[in-house]
């Protein structure tokens, strides 16, 4: 089990049920209205709750 500070594989933490286009449009309408933020580029891009 990984510790919360670790990141996880978005596939591993949505499943198989959730295409990762879907997941990646979600994220960016996410991130546009300021509700989630990232750092990072392209594999190395991490995901945080807004501010």
């Amino acid at each position: 089990m990984q510790s919360e500070n670790q990141p996880y594989p978005i596939r591993q933490r949505i499943g198989g049920e959730i295409q990762s286009k879907q997941a990646k449009r979600a994220l960016e309408d996410l991130i546009g209205r300021g509700a989630v933020r990232f750092e990072g580029r392209d594999r190395w891009r991490r995901y945080w709750a807004g501010s």
